[in-house]
C-alpha cells in the first residue's frame, strides 16, 4: 500500500508590480554596502592624492614590479645585487626612476617633498631592478593596468585609486558581514577603530600592506560572527 499525502501548496507568487519578500531589506543592504564603498574609497583617495608621487614607504620599487607584471613579467630575471633578492624587469621608463624622488625628504619631518626632482615623462622602455620581483603577483596585476593606458607620473595616481578600490571593497565585506549575519552592532564600531589611519594610508598607495592588512580585518570580522553567533 502506499500512503497518500496531500501536495504541499507552493508559495504564492508576488501580483505583477507588488515587490518580492525580502526585496526591501536586500536593497537596504546593496545601498549600505555602495555607500561603505564609497566612504571607505574616499577615505583611501584622499591619502593617495595628498602624498607626492613615489612618496609613501618603498612605492617606487612596487610600482616598477606593478607595471612589469602587468606586462607579462610575473617575476623577471635574477640579477646580482649586494643586498640580495633583485630581480630584472624592463618597464617604461616613467616608472622606473621614481627611486629618487623620496631621498631628500624622507625621514626629515621639516623638509616639503618640493625639493624632490620632476618625475620623468619619458615613455622610452628601460631594464632596471626591483626587490618585490618575487611577491604574489595577483595584487600586482589588478593595480597595475592603469599604468597601460597612461604612461606618465598620472598613472601612478590612478594605480593608487585603484588600489584604494581595491581596499575599499575588502573593507566594506566586512561590514556588509555584520549588517547580514550578525546581532552584535558594536562590531562595527570593531572595525573602525581596527582600520587605523596607517591602514588608510597604506590602502590608498601601491603597496600591497595596505590589501593585507584590509584582507586580514575582513578575515577576523567573518570569522568572529562564524565562529561565535553560527
Amino acid at each position: 500500500q502506499v500512503a497518500w499525502r496531500p501536495a504541499t501548496v507552493p508559495a504564492r507568487l508576488p501580483r505583477p508590480g507588488q515587490a518580492r519578500p525580502g526585496s526591501g531589506r536586500r536593497r537596504g543592504l546593496g545601498w549600505l554596502f555602495a555607500a561603505c564603498v564609497v566612504l571607505t574609497f574616499a577615505n583611501c583617495a584622499a591619502w593617495s592624492w595628498a602624498t607626492w608621487v613615489y612618496g609613501s614607504p618603498d612605492e617606487a620599487t612596487q610600482v616598477i614590479h606593478a607595471a612589469a607584471v602587468v606586462r607579462g613579467q610575473l617575476v623577471g630575471t635574477k640579477v646580482k645585487s649586494p643586498t640580495g633578492g633583485r630581480t630584472g624587469v624592463t618597464v617604461p621608463q616613467v616608472f622606473a626612476t621614481g627611486g629618487q624622488s623620496s631621498h631628500c625628504y624622507a625621514f626629515q619631518p621639516t623638509v616639503t617633498a618640493a625639493c624632490s626632482p620632476p618625475v620623468s615623462s619619458s615613455t622610452k622602455p628601460v631594464t632596471t631592478t626591483t626587490y618585490v620581483g618575487r611577491y604574489p603577483p595577483l595584487y600586482y596585476l589588478i593595480v597595475g593596468l592603469p599604468s597601460l593606458a597612461v604612461v606618465s607620473s598620472t598613472g601612478v595616481y590612478l594605480m593608487r585609486l585603484t588600489s584604494a578600490l581595491l581596499n575599499a571593497l575588502v573593507i566594506s565585506i566586512a561590514l556588509l558581514a555584520i549588517a547580514l549575519w550578525s546581532r552584535r552592532t558594536l562590531l562595527m564600531l570593531a572595525v573602525m577603530v581596527a582600520a587605523t589611519p596607517m591602514a588608510w594610508f597604506l590602502g590608498g598607495m601601491v603597496n600591497p600592506s595596505g590589501f593585507e592588512i584590509c584582507c586580514g580585518i575582513c578575515l577576523w570580522t567573518a570569522g568572529l560572527v562564524l565562529v561565535l553567533e553560527h
